[in-house]
């Protein structure tokens, strides 16, 4: 089964700027990150035909696991506490968004730890490519994602219960809204 995108993350333009794509694989999931290497020389170069046609990127991917703590097991309860203070979260509450049945929550997990200990520690061996050339590689599927994302928006318009927002700084309303529609407190 090919990878289907159904999702972005990061800037609108995560190819230019930083960000990445989701991708349902079967029943599985995959993130595929890039990082602008804004320390190279060669960000500086420019192509008369295309602004950004030089723009060296990182390219990282790494499964998106049913529970992140398992994944991340050389993490200690320290490093949990830590990544959520850095995002003003409660570490039950970030320990309990590590294993949410929606993979894009659980995403926003990966991208907390990132924030925290940078991407690297989620691929410590990532490709290198020029910005063009990713545009030529990923272009389609970013704009699939984009796609995806604005028609389950308008499916969320007409039933609130699909209506999750996952930025980092609205972890915790994902998390209140998952437990009232489970009935909870």
């Amino acid at each position: 089964m090919s990878m289907i995108p159904i999702g972005t993350f990061g800037d609108v333009n995560p190819i230019k700027y930083g960000g990445g794509i989701l991708y349902k694989d079967g029943d599985s999931y995959r993130a595929v990150h890039f990082d602008p290497t804004y320390e190279s020389d060669l960000y500086y170069e420019r192509s008369e035909d295309d602004e950004d046609g030089f723009l060296i990127v990182e390219v990282r991917s790494f499964d998106v696991e049913d529970n992140v703590i398992t994944h991340l097991s050389w993490l200690d309860n320290k490093d949990w506490d830590g990544i959520a203070d850095s995002i003003s979260i409660d570490a039950d509450d970030l320990r309990e968004l590590a294993t949410d049945p929606d993979p894009r929550v659980r995403l926003q997990v990966y991208q907390s730890v990132a924030g925290y200990w940078g991407w690297g520690n989620l691929d410590h061996h990532p490709g290198r490519a020029r910005a063009y050339e990713l545009k030529k590689q990923y272009g389609a599927d970013i704009e699939a994602a984009h796609a995806y994302q604005a028609n389950r928006r308008h499916s969320a318009a007409e039933n609130p219960t699909l209506a999750i927002d996952t930025t980092p700084l609205r972890m915790r309303a994902a998390l209140i809204a998952a437990r009232l529609a489970r009935g909870e407190s």
